[in-house]
């Protein structure tokens, strides 16, 4: 048996009925992990076409004073490769590293290396060991064995087009053993753009997760050279749980953004401070009719630039101070019209003359403004388009994601852009008069390998996100701090502003395993970014699908996870928003709330999360929340009551819904206000 330890844990390696096992003690709780195989093999067979995990492989062990490698190998005339992995601890956390440079195909004409699944069943949990997995299913879920039948899914860390639903933000998942108060948290330090996460249930009330750090997807695939490194942290106590998880993650994105945190960030940019203390208005100003794959449907006029300006002062004249305004469909065709053409500017809308003055009367109130842009879809009919610009499907083609305003919308590869496509557009429109943190739709895509060869040796996964990181520290260099749509931490990290963590307040899940879902990217990620939540109209007018969601629910959502009102798609007229007239009082109360007494939760950390009674899933639980700033919030959702700080804060339960204003009338708290 080789042994590593410190005062805090230990690891056990051996070698049973052909196997290579690993145990993990936890020294402080006296928690077992384990025995797991330390790693297994996926050799796809070129031969076969089939991939298989290679079954008492050839293994060789070493021990230095303070690692293990272990190194598993095969060579026959159908599958032929070895790897090694280093196990060592660091600060009583266990870290497995798989060195690229010891790796070794034997023969690649016959069969490749597929993955290194490490450690599958360490992360367990079963009716002798109950306990449940934390998942990273979009904001973080909950999964509880014993209530499932034998299941499995496995899902690559920041997505894939292929179940693009799930939203895997963060490179995490878990396992919590409650007898033991102890909880096991897996971190993908590197390699996290091609760690798969497999969860699985057995039916008979035991279920694990793991990673498996993947290689290849397809024959033709190029190898991301990086090392793959994987961290295991021991958590006990109060931190056995997905909060205790929450607080490490949240140190782990600082290490890895090595960007000061988000409240010295705001010190030193006003742009930051005053977006972090504001409502998040989104205009609606024009969008052609999605459907037709050539991209000449209809224009749908929503609001032309001076109406825009009226809703602005409105806004004022309520009592909303502090806005930051988002102008949507101000480019040439509208909204997602023909990227990446943006000039001249929407001549139905009011062209540059009128995009300049509203910016200028926006700017005249106080209030931040900034344009809805877009770096990453390219549509045919831009004159810009150059199937070389876009990354490459494994056919050969330009690859395709959807279709949207502007017909069939391609994903650019941004390692590819020219300086013309990229910094210069993005200071051509600065020239407008736009400034404060500036918004670029839809930067957090499921990732994809390229296959254009013209592309070089950097088309793995990784190489996507690092196009995307590019697109967003140019936009940081230009305009002083970026914001984008969705969290995946690899693009998040980049950004000052997430404008959709894909919090959904009555969704269906989007998976069988999860039981519940918690906090976990914003206990991971406030105090690095702050964002918000959308769609204050939802919460006003009495639509069927939205028929839950109250001004009350969401006025506790907001104060139990410290984020910022928004108002999305506000429009005049058209197919896309709803009269800023109707929903204005419901905005202010948000804004009291977010803006005024819990102000300085915006930019804090989440620090503990806690579900005290009742069920999410049924909308009659109370959770509490504390903050890095001090201030505690406890929220009552089944009765409706915020408490800040051990006081009351009154909250609108009388506020009632408004029927829907019919497309083509007007509002009846304004003239001339239609939708």
């Amino acid at each position: 048996m080789h042994t590593i330890q410190d005062s805090s844990l230990g690891v056990h390696i051996y070698q049973e009925n052909g196997e290579v096992l690993a145990e993990v003690l936890d020294l402080v709780s006296g928690s077992v992990w384990g025995p797991a195989p330390a790693f297994t093999l996926e050799i796809y067979s070129i031969l076969l076409r089939r991939t298989e995990t290679m079954t008492q492989p050839d293994a060789r062990i070493a021990q230095g004073d303070d690692w293990i490698d272990v190194t598993l190998g095969v060579d026959n005339q159908f599958f032929s490769a070895s790897a090694t992995a280093r196990f060592s601890i660091e600060r009583g956390e266990l870290v497995v590293e798989i060195p690229t440079e010891r790796i070794q195909e034997g023969s690649p004409e016959t069969s490749l290396l597929w993955g290194v699944h490490v450690l599958p069943g360490l992360l367990k949990t079963s009716p002798e060991t109950p306990g449940h997995l934390v998942l990273p299913y979009r904001v973080g879920a909950l999964c509880y064995p014993e209530r499932h039948s034998r299941h499995e899914e496995n899902f690559l860390i920041y997505g894939e087009q292929s179940q693009w639903e799930l939203m895997p933000m963060l490179p995490m998942c878990g396992a919590v053993h409650a007898n033991d108060a102890a909880a096991m948290l897996l971190i993908a330090e590197q390699g996290d753009c091609d760690a798969e996460c497999r969860v699985a249930t057995d039916g008979e009330g035991g279920g694990q997760v793991s990673f498996s750090m993947r290689y290849r997807y397809t024959r033709i695939d190029p190898v991301d050279p990086i090392d793959r490194r994987l961290r295991f942290t021991p958590l006990h106590g109060v931190d056995a749980g997905y909060a205790g998880m929450g607080r490490r993650l949240n140190a782990h994105v600082l290490e890895k953004t090595g960007r000061a945190p988000l409240a010295q960030r705001a010190e030193e940019n006003p742009d930051i401070a005053y977006a972090a203390k504001s409502m998040v208005l989104k205009i609606m100003h024009g969008c052609k009719e999605i459907g037709p794959i050539s991209g000449d449907g209809r224009f749908h006029l929503a609001t032309t630039f001076a109406q825009a300006a009226e809703q602005l002062s409105l806004l004022k004249r309520s009592g909303i101070e502090h806005v930051m305004v988002q102008l949507t469909g101000w480019n040439l065709e509208g909204h997602d019209g023909c990227w990446p053409t943006r000039f001249p500017v929407e001549p139905a809308v009011g062209g540059e003359e009128g995009l300049r003055a509203l910016i200028a009367h926006g700017q005249s109130l106080g209030f931040q403004m900034q344009v809805h842009d877009n770096y990453l879809d390219l549509y045919e009919r831009s004159y810009w388009f150059d199937p070389e610009l876009c990354t490459g499907d494994v056919y050969g083609g330009p690859l395709k994601r959807g279709c949207w305003a502007g017909g069939i919308n391609y994903i650019g590869w941004p390692l590819a852009y020219p300086e013309a496509l990229l910094g210069d557009q993005m200071r051509e429109v600065q020239k407008l008069g736009p400034a404060g943190i500036h918004y670029i739709d839809g930067m957090g895509l499921p990732l994809e390998v390229s296959y254009n060869r013209a592309h070089g040796e950097r088309r793995y996964r990784r190489a996507c996100a690092d196009g995307v990181a590019r697109i967003l520290r140019t936009s940081r260099d230009v305009y002083g701090s970026t914001g984008t749509e969705n969290g995946y931490l690899y693009c998040a990290a980049e950004c000052d502003y997430i404008g959709s963590p894909f919090l959904d307040l009555f969704g269906e899940p989007v998976s069988e395993m999860i039981d519940q879902m918690v906090p976990l990217w914003f206990m991971a990620m406030k105090g690095h970014v702050f964002t918000n939540l959308h769609d204050t109209y939802n919460a006003v007018a009495d639509k069927d699908q939205y028929s839950q969601i109250t001004v009350v629910h969401r006025m506790l959502k907001m104060a139990e996870l410290g984020i910022l009102p928004r108002n999305e798609g506000v429009a005049i007229s058209g197919e896309w928003g709803y009269p800023l007239e109707e929903t204005v009082e419901a905005m202010r109360l948000e804004y009291d709330l977010m803006v005024g007494r819990l102000s300085e939760t915006i930019v804090a950390s989440l620090v503990d999360h806690r579900v005290l009674a009742g069920d999410p899933n049924n909308n009659d639980h109370i959770t509490y929340s504390r903050f890095s700033s001090g201030v505690e919030t406890i929220c009552d959702y089944k009765r409706g009551r915020l408490e800040i700080n051990g006081q009351d804060y009154p909250l609108p339960t009388d506020f009632v819904k408004r029927p829907p204003v019919p497309r083509g009338n007007c509002s009846p708290l304004a003239d001339g206000a239609c939708v």
